[in-house]
């Protein structure tokens, strides 16, 4: 499973990361060009359509949560047979984590 977490929409049947929302419009990406047209490369395997809300059929947030130690942690990405989950508030319990930016604390745990 391919973890992808972030705002999403769904776009004349495909679905698309949501990226930014600019003069009351949205922005639409994909790492693969789209046989839709539209879509304009903005550098590589990135390519962009901006589109208004009524265009959108759904629009929505995905995000992956797991249990460590009986903790529940929102999984950033997974890299290496492992899940990098992140907490804001660091517990002793936690002592484990790497901090990667004030406030913001990193572990990697195995996704099995």
């Amino acid at each position: 499973m391919r973890i992808k977490n972030g705002k999403y929409a769904i776009y004349r049947g495909i679905e698309y990361k949501l990226d930014s929302k600019r003069n009351g419009n949205y922005l639409l990406s994909s790492e693969t060009k789209p046989d839709e047209e539209g879509f304009r490369k903005v550098y590589e395997n990135r390519y962009v359509k901006e589109v208004t809300f009524n265009e959108l059929e759904e629009a929505y947030r995905r995000e992956f949560y797991c249990r460590h130690n009986g903790i529940k942690y929102q999984i950033v990405y997974e890299e290496d047979d492992c899940y990098v989950i992140e907490t804001f508030t660091l517990l002793k319990v936690d002592s484990d984590f790497e901090q990667v930016d004030k406030g913001v604390f990193r572990k990697k745990v195995p996704n099995h």
